[in-house]
């Protein structure tokens, strides 16, 4: 997961397509997460989707990079 690397706010914004993309196979992407031992990462993720869904709101910049430095 290149954001996790960078805190690159566009590598983000794909991160929250594909997640809540319908075609995304969830299983395969937990496995791979896994296998390039991601899965905090991926759980941070998952979370702060889940987190601006329930409020109706885009993260600012400085959130991305904030996040990207608890990874």
């Amino acid at each position: 997961m290149e954001f996790a690397g960078t805190g690159s706010s566009s590598s983000f914004q794909q991160c929250l397509w594909l997640l809540g993309s319908e075609g995304i196979d969830q299983e395969r992407l937990d496995r791979r997460a896994r296998a390039e031992e991601m899965s905090a990462a991926l759980a941070a993720l998952r979370s702060t989707v889940e987190s601006f869904e329930r409020t109706g709101r885009l993260p600012a910049p400085w959130e991305l990079k904030d996040l990207a430095k608890r990874l």
